[in-house]
């Protein structure tokens, strides 16, 4: 008989588990460290195949999809509405009517591998994207950090990309270099994201102006219109280079437990079960697929942000969690080449 569909060390995770309040917490996440490192060198292929079994489970489902998710697939036979930004490089933005950006290869990616269509939806700004989420009037949303309220209306997925959150400032202000030195300060930020809903439960001595997107935002810091702006390393980054704002840097950057960059798949809440097929196809992305991603849509942002990472201790770019950083021979080969 068949014990179980095992497919691949991604799927451990459904196999074993731990109690919260264990004292060998620790344990959990350097077993889910040498899984991946088994997977990646192929050590797991090689105990499928001494068994005789890899072929036979991986080529009938290669993904360890149940029946009733395989069911739900096939009542629902999409096209699937996605989030695709005006202004969002490099991970989600539009040229010329064309999405573009890393979560739109990577949308693509988990698409191909689960054969299924997607209709991307462009023109809506961030806030208008969330009402939409809400009404079920499109059904999943790309490069969006969950929070408590979103879990509401929305399913997640596990983050599929770290992404170092940093302050924006000017380059004559000095004095802001973390979250604190805003106190009393304006800062600037598209209206409905994430940092919003933080900064007004957290940090209610901030003064908060609400922008229609993060390219608007930085135009009110280079003006002197507001003093600071938060978000994306890699975003910020691109657009102060697109839009020669030479006047702004990187004044600091944000890492703690209540405000974090990682970025996640989110589905409509009424299609939950959507969002546990797409972590299984995420589970599936071998390492060579998404460094060919990251090569495309990230490379100039990886090599400064590895640089900046290792001069201020602030994560680069990676695979879903922390558990998969860049180790420092790794960050030393991607500066080489």
């Amino acid at each position: 008989y068949t014990y179980a569909n095992f497919r691949h060390a991604h799927a451990i995770g459904n196999y074993y588990g731990m109690s919260k309040g264990s004292s060998h917490g620790d344990i959990f996440d350097a077993l889910n460290q040498a899984l991946l490192k088994m997977k990646v060198s192929g050590q797991i292929d090689d105990i499928f195949n001494n068994y005789g079994i890899a072929k036979e489970l991986n080529a009938n489902d290669p993904f360890g999809l149940t029946e009733v998710e395989k069911a739900w697939l096939s009542e629902h036979p999409g096209p699937f509405r996605v989030s695709n930004e005006q202004k969002f490089p490099p991970f989600n933005f539009n040229v010329n009517g064309k999405p573009e950006g890393f979560s739109i290869g990577y949308m693509d990616l988990l698409a191909r591998k689960l054969n299924i269509p997607v209709e991307y939806v462009s023109g809506p700004t961030w806030d208008e994207f969330l009402d939409m989420m809400r009404n079920h009037d499109i059904d999943i949303m790309l490069n969006i950090i969950r929070t408590q309220d979103r879990l509401k209306y929305i399913s997640f997925t596990k983050p599929y990309i770290n992404n170092p959150i940093a302050i924006i400032t000017r380059s004559d202000q000095v004095s802001i270099k973390t979250m604190n030195d805003l106190g009393g300060k304006s800062v600037v930020l598209p209206k409905g994201f994430y940092y919003q809903e933080i900064i007004e439960k957290e940090y209610p001595n901030i003064n908060l102006l609400l922008m229609k997107n993060q390219s608007e935002a930085l135009k009110k810091v280079s003006m002197g219109e507001a003093d600071a702006t938060i978000g994306s390393l890699a975003v910020n980054s691109y657009l102060i280079s697109r839009q020669f704002l030479s006047n702004l840097r990187v004044s600091g950057f944000i890492s703690s437990d209540i405000m974090q960059g990682d970025l996640s798949i989110g589905v409509r809440k009424d299609w939950h079960i959507l969002a546990g097929i797409f972590q299984k196809i995420i589970d599936s992305i071998t390492q060579e697929e998404f460094l060919a991603l990251q090569k495309k849509w990230l490379g100039d942002f990886q090599t400064s942000a590895l640089k900046e990472g290792m001069e201020s201790g602030t994560p680069s770019f990676s695979m879903t969690e922390k558990k998969v950083a860049l180790t420092p021979e790794e960050q030393t080969f991607v500066r080489e080449h």
